[in-house]
């Protein structure tokens, strides 16, 4: 039994937010201080979290990604990660991290099974990285990756978003993920409220890098993720994942959950379903199996970007899950 949409999309991935707290106060993420944060009772336990990867993995969900906010500020998440690991026909659970808190729960994540790892840096300057996240964390980020290289069963994933003050280190960030056998993949600033960035396209990053390098569509598209994959001087791979330039709606393979315990089917709409509020109801297994199973047929075709219009979110993206 397959998780399929109206236009015979199949879910195969679900993006978790276990927080809406964050440790960093990226602008372009969020503006100022946002002190209405969700109380403890608001946020899914890590055993409702478990018990609807457990449902829809029956559906033929495979890969589970947990954000935040920052994933790593919820306390005892290595747990969540050995529980997600036990469920039966999950092949993939990976965290997308800022990285700050990551060298102190390093070998508890290894040792809980953790699969994949996705470290947000968006620069290599300590001032600049200060003025974006404000906070002067590059050195704790860059040590983290150090030590956690060659642990994972894929290649560490570091995940950049494109801005007009970091657009000059394209070329710098492709060298540093050359030579620590990263992943590089840049992506395009997604206008969310709250968030100030200012949009720089995947054209504009993939001409710079063309000043000096060879940068060739991969021939194997395969990955799991919505980037898509380029060869660099026939040496190494990078990602750009370009939701507003060049959409891939009609390939999404995911559906998000909440912190506060809403399905979400696509990050820029404000179409949620109360999943907490079945959990705490009584509410069987199999209902709830019927209930996702109804709204994913409500997925959007497309987002309101790939459509010309801004984004009606009143969500930010700390609140919605990164």
């Amino acid at each position: 039994m397959n998780l399929i949409d109206s236009l015979g999309r199949k879910i195969e991935y679900v993006r978790i937010s276990v927080t809406d707290r964050c440790n960093l106060a990226c602008y372009y993420c969020r503006v100022g201080e946002r002190v209405s944060k969700l109380h403890h009772d608001d946020i899914l336990r890590y055993e409702e979290i478990a018990r609807l990867v457990e449902i829809m993995s029956a559906f033929g969900v495979k890969k589970v990604r947990l954000t935040g906010g920052e994933p790593l500020v919820r306390r005892d998440l290595p747990e969540l990660v050995k529980m997600l690991k036990s469920i039966r026909g999950v092949s993939t659970v990976a965290i997308t991290t800022n990285g700050i808190l990551l060298g102190r729960y390093l070998e508890k994540l290894v040792e809980a099974g953790l699969d994949r790892l996705n470290v947000s840096l968006d620069t290599l300057d300590r001032e600049k990285f200060r003025k974006i996240t404000g906070v002067d964390g590059l050195r704790s980020v860059l040590s983290a990756l150090e030590n956690a290289k060659g642990l994972f069963r894929d290649p560490i994933r570091i995940n950049t978003v494109v801005l007009p003050e970091n657009l000059d280190e394209a070329e710098d960030l492709l060298l540093f993920a050359k030579d620590n056998g990263f992943l590089l993949r840049f992506i395009e600033y997604m206008p969310l409220s709250g968030g100030t960035g200012k949009f720089v396209g995947m054209d504009e990053v993939l001409k710079i890098l063309r000043r000096r390098h060879r940068v060739e569509l991969a021939p194997d598209q395969t990955s799991d993720g919505p980037a898509t994959l380029y060869s660099v001087d026939r040496e190494q791979f990078i990602g750009l994942i370009a939701a507003r330039s060049h959409p891939f709606c009609d390939g999404c393979n995911r559906v998000r959950i909440t912190s506060d315990g809403k399905l979400r089917l696509c990050l820029f709409s404000d179409l949620e379903f109360d999943l907490k509020l079945l959990l705490r109801s009584g509410t069987s297994d199999e209902e709830i199996a019927e209930a996702i199973s109804k709204w994913v047929l409500l997925k959007p075709a497309r987002h309101f970007l790939a459509n010309g219009q801004r984004s009606t979110t009143k969500r930010g993206m700390d609140a919605i899950g990164g």
